[in-house]
């Protein structure tokens, strides 16, 4: 399912083929900006199990969370959480929930460094920390600031 974008709205295309997050906004030909994305989990390849790769179709994010210094999953998910609400149920109908797009990475050496490597995730989308903080996460607080929905396809296309 395709978004239809309202005038603040935005809408990023993350392609798991390509490992690449697109920012597409309304009346704009070339995207807005383009960061590495990945949507490996745990549970080896496919979606349609616990930990297993992000469930491909439409969600949206509904809200950034800052993780402060000191909280215990920090290294799990490095500075920001970006929440995901599923807009077809691709994850509720195979018994999965809570997925978001974040940073981190607990066992790698420096989770909080600006480019901190890649670790596999228990579902969720997982970028570099700078690119979240730098791109994506200005990017979702000017939208909502602006009334603007932001919308997020996970897709298998090229």
């Amino acid at each position: 399912m395709k978004p239809d974008l309202g005038p603040h709205d935005v809408h990023i295309v993350v392609n798991t083929v390509t490992d690449k997050a697109k920012c597409h906004v309304p009346g704009e030909s070339e995207p807005r900006w383009v960061v590495p994305c990945r949507n490996e989990g745990v549970a080896g390849p496919g979606w349609d199990r616990p930990y297993g790769d992000t469930p491909p179709g439409l969600w949206e994010i509904v809200r950034v969370e800052e993780i402060p210094p000191g909280d215990p999953d920090i290294n799990a998910y490095g500075p920001v959480y970006l929440w995901l609400q599923e807009m077809e149920g691709q994850a509720r109908a195979v018994g999965r929930a809570g997925i978001g797009w974040h940073g981190g990475g607990s066992g790698l050496p420096a989770p909080l460094a600006p480019r901190q490597g890649w670790q596999v995730t228990h579902g969720c989308l997982r970028s570099q920390n700078v690119d979240l903080t730098r791109r994506v996460v200005p990017t979702v607080r000017y939208t909502h600031a602006r009334g603007g929905r932001v919308w997020l396809t996970v897709s298998r296309d090229q």
